[in-house]
């Protein structure tokens, strides 16, 4: 895998937060030496948020789709196909997510899939091993890497399967699923070709 200074982040905030608690010793300007740990730990924890919010970030370019049935509030994204490099291989980095703005929605499922084209069936196929799930209550996320093959055409398909109440007056009297409807929403990204 590639390092960024993104991964470094995290390390160089976890030395400036401890260098600012390491025992002082008695020092004349002792309160200019506070202001400085102050000034460290804040330092530090300014590097430290936005690593951990870059290592959640899905890969580029994407591609999001609004639900067209149900609610069109929810929407799709399907992430990638983004090629780096990793001691001497090419690798494709994928993802994909789901969100609903402030939708009553029960329960989502999403699965994220990397897919090859075969040119002699002129079909898309899923790679195995590539599949990503994820489901809850909350917006919904997964990104991986897998290693690729030159010259291959790949594309990230993400599918999302949401449950929101149907309005249905008496529609527990159907058992407990009796007042949801299902929503389908898939989202897939344009060709990439392996380097």
């Amino acid at each position: 895998m590639l390092l960024s200074l993104a991964d470094f982040a995290p390390v160089v905030a976890c030395v400036l937060f401890a260098a600012a608690f390491l025992p002082i010793p008695e020092h004349p300007k002792g309160v200019m030496m506070f202001k400085r740990r102050i000034w460290l730990a804040t330092v530090a924890a300014v590097l430290a948020l936005p690593a951990v919010a870059l290592a959640q970030t899905l890969p580029l370019p994407q591609q999001t789709v609004q639900a067209t049935s149900g609610p069109e509030h929810c929407s799709v994204t399907a992430a990638g196909p983004h090629f780096g490099v990793a001691t001497g291989h090419t690798t494709l980095d994928y993802g994909g997510g789901t969100s609903c703005a402030g939708a009553p929605i029960e329960w989502k499922q999403l699965t994220v899939w990397v897919q090859v084209h075969n040119l002699t069936l002129n079909r898309w196929f899923n790679v195995s091993g590539t599949e990503l799930a994820s489901s809850g209550w909350g917006n919904l996320q997964a990104v991986s890497a897998f290693n690729d093959t030159p010259g291959h055409a790949y594309r990230i398909t993400a599918h999302a399967f949401l449950e929101e109440p149907n309005g249905y007056a008496g529609c527990s009297l159907k058992g407990p699923w009796g007042c949801y409807q299902p929503v389908n929403v898939s989202a897939t990204t344009m060709v990439a070709v392996a380097p």
